[in-house]
């Protein structure tokens, strides 16, 4: 009867310390979560935006980016974070592209010209010699016209969100200066993976290829090509100076980048966080808007100091090729959208 009665007491004290660590622990787990509370957003719940960055550190579209991704982060409190790869560490833009239409990575920064193989109408911002001056460049793309380019992506499965400027493209070589339409024929160019470059091209004489941009400065060293063409800043950031002997001021194409998100991703956000990454787009081509002309010129200075000659085309000179090419551009925007493509030349023209 003793050893029974022993039995129950102990039976019963177990219990009560079960019990009791049962619930310390219940108030310990419910304090930390208390206290993470406090502590703000944590790995939880935080979304990640993979931004690829085809320059590198030194260009002025990576300091646009950093710019994108500090707005975010201060104007969410962390809730979106935002990871810059640059130098095209993820893939080419067409590969990126790819991915956000998977919902693999979040963000890139294409060209135009790549934009253009998902949504053709993109080849109407690549067509050479119909922006005259920076400034109309940007009334357009900020306006009706840009606004409807950018909307058209979301058929594609992208949301754009803003067109920043990347400046004059311009050609470089190892056989001569480019003072003149003669002086073009028969020089193999690299160009972009663009139909519309690559036949413009060929229409004022020179023999162009699309090349990959890391073969480029290997392609030029060899021999395998004559000479590229890029905006100013990207010819000195990838020392692209020191394997030609010659950059001419040809001003051919107004080149862009365009900030563009994948759909898969956007769907996720509620409208609060949606504004506040398009406010940071802005805020980003804007960054690039009052760089590029500064950049472009201290990259001239920069070039010419290497001891490597620069020369500017006279109007006369582009004009001639302006009108050589005419039928190259009438011949894409049939494919792009020609209606599209009228209503923004007249923007050009009400913008002069």
């Amino acid at each position: 009867m003793k050893k029974f009665v022993c039995f129950k007491f102990c039976l019963l004290a177990l219990l009560l310390i079960f019990a009791l660590t049962f619930v310390v622990a219940c108030g310990g787990d419910a304090e930390n979560a208390e206290q993470n509370a406090d502590d703000g957003p944590g790995e939880i719940g935080v979304k990640t935006i993979k931004f690829s960055v085809g320059e590198n550190e030194q260009h002025f579209l990576y300091d646009a980016a950093v710019a994108f991704k500090e707005h975010i982060e201060k104007e969410t409190n962390g809730s979106i974070m935002v990871e810059i790869y640059p130098g095209g560490s993820l893939g080419n833009d067409r590969e990126v592209l790819e991915a956000m239409q998977l919902g693999q990575i979040e963000m890139n920064a294409p060209s135009p010209a790549v934009l253009a193989n998902f949504s053709k109408e993109f080849n109407l911002l690549t067509f050479p010699f119909i922006f005259p001056t920076q400034e109309i460049a940007e009334k357009v793309t900020t306006g009706p016209v840009g606004q409807e380019l950018l909307s058209r992506l979301q058929q594609q499965g992208f949301v754009g969100l803003s067109i920043p400027n990347f400046g004059y493209r311009h050609v470089t070589n190892n056989k001569r200066p480019i003072n003149s339409v003669d002086d073009l024929k028969d020089l193999k160019i690299r160009t972009m993976e663009s139909k519309v470059h690559l036949d413009a091209f060929r229409a004022l004489g020179a023999n162009p290829t699309a090349m990959g941009w890391s073969d480029v400065f290997t392609g030029l060293q060899q021999g395998t090509i004559d000479g590229q063409e890029n905006p100013l800043a990207t010819i000195y950031t990838y020392k692209v100076y020191e394997v030609q002997d010659y950059i001419s001021k040809t001003a051919h194409v107004y080149d862009w980048t365009v900030f563009v998100i994948s759909n898969i991703f956007w769907d996720t956000l509620d409208s609060e966080q949606q504004n506040v990454i398009r406010e940071a787009a802005e805020i980003a081509r804007q960054v690039c808007s009052s760089r590029v002309a500064e950049e472009d010129a201290l990259a001239e200075e920069n070039i010419i100091k290497e001891g490597v000659p620069v020369n500017d085309l006279t109007d006369e000179a582009r004009q001639e090729m302006s009108d050589i090419i005419e039928p190259v551009r009438l011949k894409y925007a049939e494919e792009a959208d020609m209606d599209l493509y009228k209503r923004l030349m007249e923007e050009v023209k009400k913008a002069q």
